[in-house]
């Protein structure tokens, strides 16, 4: 008894030692020695080497010279990761969509992606997908007085296509893209700004010049430019497809026509036919009165016949003479 008790208490120590030292420690002891970067947490520091966040947890940007990420239903925190947990019909969750879109300037011509209006499922991802920061591009641009083929150069840099192997989707990491941001062009960094949520220990300000400003203005006219080139095709379509159903319209008029056309002479040919029908009717009496007559005449004439042939077969009998047939009257 006692040997077992022994045996089981070695193994527990073993096993302790095993699970709660040796593992942990061997999985940090590798960790830091293999990937010390993401041992740490994958912290991004700033210039004074203080830590301004982390890749693998979102934070918000308000500014609108930064890219925002994915909405979070915790305000992004890290210590209470949820979701919104509202089902699809909920008129919360409508409420909030539709809020989100409104702030997001969506229109039928320019739909803001779905992932810009619905919270992450823990509230917390730092990635958005290209189209979502392409989505920003214009907006980024308009802030920082840049042009908007820069700022999307930027986003096809910074995009991340680790996994695409395995069949993970392109993605771009937010706080990384606003930090190259800040290095391609720098911008003021005030109270407003640091409440609007800038990351700290960005880069300083930046002196803007008649350059820039002439730069963004035509940024700007492309932008609306583009925007008249499509809303000039929709206008062509949609012309167009009037026109289609414009066509449409008169086929249907003339077949309709045709038809009005078609019923017009049959009915002159009832009218027509009305006068024929009555005439033979009057034919059909007089071929039934004439029918009568020669049936009469058909009896009479067996009659005849018979009286003919009686007197005949009478012995002595001179010639028989020839009855007299009585013509009906017709």
């Amino acid at each position: 008894m006692i040997r077992e008790t022994v045996h089981a208490l070695a193994a527990c120590v073993v096993t302790f030692v095993l699970c709660a030292v040796a593992y942990p420690a061997a999985a940090w002891g590798l960790g830091w020695l293999l990937f010390p970067r993401q041992a740490e947490g994958s912290l991004v520091y700033g210039r004074d080497r203080s830590v301004i966040g982390s890749e693998l947890i979102a934070q918000p940007f308000a500014s609108d010279a930064y890219f925002h990420p994915r909405p979070s239903a915790v305000d992004y925190n890290a210590a209470a990761a949820s979701g919104s947990n509202l089902g699809t019909k909920n008129p919360d969750l409508r409420a909030k969509i539709k809020e989100r879109a409104e702030a997001l300037k969506a229109t039928p011509e320019n739909p803001v992606p779905a992932e810009l209006v619905t919270a992450s499922g823990c509230g917390l991802d730092p990635h958005i997908s290209p189209e979502s920061a392409h989505y920003q591009a214009g907006r980024v641009a308009a802030a920082r007085k840049m042009p908007v083929r820069q700022v999307r150069a930027l986003i096809d840099r910074m995009t991340e296509h680790s996994g695409a192997i395995i069949g993970a989707p392109a993605r771009v990491n937010v706080l990384r893209l606003n930090l190259a941001l800040d290095e391609e062009k720098p911008e003021a960094f005030t109270a407003a700004d640091a409440a609007d949520g800038r990351p700290a220990g960005a880069p300083g300000p930046a002196p803007t010049d008649l350059a820039s400003d002439v730069a963004a203005l035509r940024s700007r006219i492309g932008e609306v430019s583009e925007r008249v080139k499509q809303l000039q095709e929709r206008l062509r379509t949609q012309a167009e497809a009037v026109d289609q159903d414009q066509a449409g319209r008169d086929r249907t008029q003339a077949e309709l026509r045709g038809l009005e056309d078609r019923v017009a002479g049959l009915a002159e040919d009832a009218r027509q036919v009305a006068p024929l029908v009555e005439a033979v009717s009057g034919l059909d009496g007089r071929v039934k009165a004439a029918a009568d007559v020669l049936q009469s005449l058909r009896v009479e004439v067996e009659e005849a016949r018979e009286v003919l042939k009686a007197r005949e077969a009478q012995p002595g009998s001179g010639p028989a003479s020839a009855p007299t047939v009585r013509r009906p009257r017709g």
